[in-house]
């Protein structure tokens, strides 16, 4: 049951995987979403197609001259992040631009009339940290990357406390599942996988807590309704493998284990190599608990890059990636 009753939500960065996990939820709830999406956006045309849903062209650039025709919206979503590419994680120049962005989205909640924000985190907010990672484990990162997310945390929360609106952060671990990033080691595996290739790897001895994201949108819309304000929330599966053992299971439900060559690139200088989420005070607030055991998630994931190889072949990864009609991979999966 939902504590707070939600009508209409406005999400930014609707297009990735998790904000599209996210707007079928609402929908499926029967929430009116409104959408600020760039008119690039190659990954728009697998969103599902719902009277409910309503796109605006708006990149983040453009919050901050966006009103809405009424002020009657309850939670604002923040998923939108710029500059997201490995290059630019460690460049603060470009990481401070997404600090005022976050900032740009709180004063746009104020004027749409949102009663609530609730921002997307990660976990390079902490750092590189040996332990269960909790909303309290102290904050050390490295990254500009996590340093910018964690200053648009913190100065979020302040803006949300002198406008009046409730706050919620969601720190999360790492996700995977339909309308993934292909180049994401887990849909890497599956596209080599699906077409023969071999998969180059480090040794997989990183304990990385994986959560589908379909259990990711369904904590963002407890959070929602339930959240306290003011928190800060972590969120992971909670299950404690090696990403050797889930790449291993993966491939296995491809029977391409013999294409996974592991041990074939060094660990990154600043490699994370610890990552299990403890989700009890996310538990306790809001009574969220993931649903979908790993197996269910890999074979949700499967089916999804199974249908884009069949339509895109060896183009895939140009055509994922640029706008075109509408493909409604939810029927044919």
């Amino acid at each position: 049951m939902c504590g707070l009753k939600i009508k209409k939500a406005i999400i930014t960065g609707a297009s990735g995987g998790p904000g599209q996990a996210l707007v079928r939820k609402l929908i499926n709830e029967g929430v009116e979403v409104l959408l600020l999406i760039r008119k690039s956006s190659g990954r728009a045309k697998y969103l599902p197609q719902s009277d409910l849903v309503h796109v605006v062209d708006c990149d983040l650039q453009r919050v901050k001259d966006f009103t809405p025709k009424k002020a009657d919206y309850d939670v604002f979503f923040h998923l939108g992040w710029d500059y997201t590419h490995p290059e630019y994680r460690v460049d603060p120049i470009y990481q401070q631009i997404n600090i005022t962005t976050t900032l740009e989205a709180v004063k746009l909640a104020k004027r749409a009339g949102c009663s609530k924000f609730i921002g997307c985190g990660s976990q390079a907010e902490y750092g590189r940290v040996e332990g269960i990672l909790t909303p309290d484990t102290p904050c050390k990162p490295e990254m500009a990357y996590g340093i910018a997310k964690l200053c648009a945390n913190q100065m979020a929360k302040i803006l949300c406390e002198r406008e009046n609106i409730q706050f919620n952060w969601l720190r999360v671990l790492s996700v995977f599942g339909p309308v993934d990033n292909p180049y994401n080691v887990f849909s890497t595996v599956i596209l080599d996988g699906l077409n023969g290739r071999k998969t180059r790897l480090t040794n997989g001895e990183q304990i990385w807590d994986v959560l589908y994201t379909g259990d990711l949108a369904e904590a963002f819309y407890k959070i929602s309704c339930k959240g306290i304000s003011g928190k800060t929330y972590t969120i992971g599966s909670g299950k404690l493998y090696t990403l050797k053992e889930e790449l291993l299971i993966l491939a296995h439900k491809l029977n391409t284990e013999e294409l996974l060559m592991f041990g074939e690139i060094d660990y990154l200088a600043n490699q994370n190599m610890y990552l299990l989420a403890d989700n009890s005070e996310l538990t306790k607030d809001t009574g969220w608990i993931p649903q979908t055991d790993l197996d269910s998630s890999f074979d949700k994931t499967i089916a999804f890059w199974k249908y884009m190889d069949e339509i895109y072949g060896k183009n895939i990864y140009d055509s994922y990636f640029k706008p075109g009609s509408i493909v409604d991979w939810e029927k044919e999966i």
